[in-house]
């Protein structure tokens, strides 16, 4: 409507009544049932790791007795020794103190030095 003077436009706008709006249809999503079975299959689940993480938590632990003589006869560090302390050993401290490398006296044939020996005694004056 073309609008040629501003009271033709005033009377316009006082005619103006507004509708009501329609009700919004909004289909409604059905709700998916859950099986009883995928129900008792997560429930089954939580079950099993809570009695996994009891069992691991409460496990026997060997004597020590029956564990230090098997470590402390094996000169080398390995892998195996070293989990068998931090698995065995009552604190992470004393795995710890026993995984320690001991020094070993080194034994050198008559007649050679060691490097680090001779080094050791040499004096430098500068």
């Amino acid at each position: 409507m073309p609008i040629l003077d501003d009271e033709q436009f005033e009377r316009y706008l006082k005619e103006f009544r507004p509708v009501a709006p329609e009700s919004l249809q909004i289909k409604k999503q059905p709700s998916r049932a859950r099986r009883p079975f995928v129900w008792m299959a997560w429930t089954t689940a939580c079950a099993a790791s809570f009695f996994l993480a009891f069992l691991l938590w409460h496990r026997p632990k060997p004597p020590q007795a029956a564990i230090a003589p098997q470590l402390a006869g094996s000169p080398s560090l390995t892998i195996g020794r070293a989990n068998a302390l931090l698995v065995y050993a009552p604190s992470l401290k004393e795995a710890f103190d026993e995984l320690s490398f001991q020094p070993q006296p080194a034994s050198q044939p008559e007649g050679k030095k060691s490097a680090l020996a001779a080094l050791s005694k040499e004096n430098f004056k500068l």
